[in-house]
């Protein structure tokens, strides 16, 4: 008997040393694991690169769609139709396989504030938001078995992009005026203020400056500085291009503006004027201007004598029929002999391929250079664009403009023809007369650009 319990422990024994068998139960258990870890990287890898996918798909509509947005009609059809068929993507991920399609496409004003663009004038930003596409999962079936839980068994993702139209201003002169709505004043940018003078450029003397600091000049293509300042004024086609924000340049620098400036003239070290270097008559407003006057006008009212002016520069002639209630610019044009197209005191020079309606061409029967008008000097090579610049127009109070600074232009310029050379300190205002605001949508001076905002 003791014999048969001896051989029975030691078979006991010899059964509960015996390991064979016992890893199969844990190669099991962590053969699951492993299998649901993976599958659970697996289903990670292909929610991210759906979500990639999408993003891709909706960066390429938005800066497609915002591209578009130049403020002329039928702006905001033009990029909803690029945003949403412009490009293409696809995937065989998500349980809708094939096209990703955009679900909606917004346009905002001021994507800050989210005010909706009601026409197609205000709309600068656009927002693309995709179709969201469900992804079903591998997974679920392990975690139900591990957790003894129901998990979900898919996962919805989208994707949306935001992009802002942003046009590069290039070859403009480094120049800036405020918005005068913002202190009561008219606005500059409407094409009813075609014809009046401006004051382009306030005076030396601190009481004259536009805002604290800053008398109108902007940071020029060449650099920051007082000598790459007046480089960029006496260009012919002055370097860089600017973004919707440029950078103030504080400080009057008369004698370096007077020798940019009046490279357009006689009176300057470079030698290329424009072909007609004759002064105009300044608006009443403008007559008795001191610049040391405190506040002062900045903006004429367009009322100077076309007869008068003619009569005494050209032999006491009478004026030509075409130049009745002319601009400056308009009468500038006809001296040369050049043609260009007008609707009152609004101007088109040169004459675009398509004259709008309302337009009427005046094609002088030859040039009729005023007495004191030829040059000294061979003129420059863009002829009677030479006294034509382009000047940003910033909102100075709402973006609290002083001194050097970053600052948004939101893409507005006027296109400004000077009318006489500039004067000697302290009196280096430049004086223009407002041709027109310049839009995003004028591809000649603006170059499409586009940038993400969110």
């Amino acid at each position: 008997m003791k014999q048969k319990t001896k051989h029975i422990q030691a078979l006991t024994w010899r059964w509960y040393r015996d390991k064979s068998g016992g890893v199969a139960v844990y190669a099991a258990i962590f053969s699951m694991l492993a299998l649901s870890a993976g599958s659970v990287s697996v289903d990670l890898g292909r929610l991210i690169t759906l979500k990639s996918q999408l993003q891709h798909r909706a960066d390429a509509g938005a800066l497609a769609g915002a591209v578009q947005l130049d403020g002329t009609d039928g702006s905001m059809e033009r990029a909803r139709d690029v945003a949403m068929n412009g490009t293409t993507d696809e995937s065989n991920i998500s349980r809708t396989t094939g096209e990703l399609a955009v679900g909606a496409v917004n346009f905002y004003s001021d994507y800050e504030t989210r005010t909706v663009a009601a026409v197609d004038r205000d709309a600068r930003v656009i927002e693309v938001t995709m179709t969201p596409q469900l992804v079903d999962f591998f997974f679920t079936p392990f975690l139900d078995m591990l957790l003894e839980a129901v998990a979900e068994d898919s996962m919805s993702v989208t994707a949306s992009s935001v992009a802002q139209y942003a046009p590069l201003m290039c070859n403009a002169p480094p120049l800036m005026v405020c918005d005068l709505t913002e202190t009561g004043g008219e606005d500059v940018m409407s094409t009813a203020n075609s014809g009046r003078q401006i004051l382009a450029k306030a005076p030396q003397g601190g009481s004259t400056s536009w805002v604290p600091g800053n008398f109108g000049l902007l940071e020029s293509g060449y650099g920051s500085g007082a000598n790459n300042l007046e480089r960029s004024l006496a260009d012919i086609e002055p370097p860089g291009c600017d973004t919707t924000v440029i950078t103030t340049e504080p400080g009057t620098m008369a004698n370096r503006v007077q020798n940019g400036v009046n490279a357009r003239f006689n009176d300057s070290p470079y030698l290329t004027p424009a072909p007609n270097v004759i002064s105009y008559p300044r608006d009443t407003e403008f007559q008795d201007f001191e610049s040391n006057d405190v506040g002062g006008e900045r903006l004429g009212d367009g009322n100077w004598d076309p007869e008068e002016y003619w009569s005494d520069n050209h032999f006491g002639a009478e004026l030509p029929v075409d130049l009745e209630n002319a601009t400056r610019f308009q009468v500038y044009l006809y001296e040369l002999g050049e043609e260009y197209a007008k609707d009152g005191n609004h101007t088109l020079y040169p004459i675009p391929d398509e004259v709008p309606d309302g337009y009427t061409t005046v094609n002088p029967p030859s040039e009729d250079m005023p007495l004191s008008g030829e040059p000294d000097f061979i003129p420059a090579s863009n002829g009677a664009l030479r006294r034509v610049m382009q000047v940003a127009v910033l909102r100075c109070v709402e973006d609290d403009v002083k001194g050097r600074g970053d600052y948004p232009t939101d893409g507005n310029y006027i296109e400004v023809f000077i009318t006489e050379p500039v004067g000697d300190p302290p009196d280096t205002a430049i004086f223009g007369e407002i041709i027109g605001p310049i839009y995003p949508d004028a591809e000649e001076m603006f170059h499409r650009d586009a940038q993400l905002l969110d």
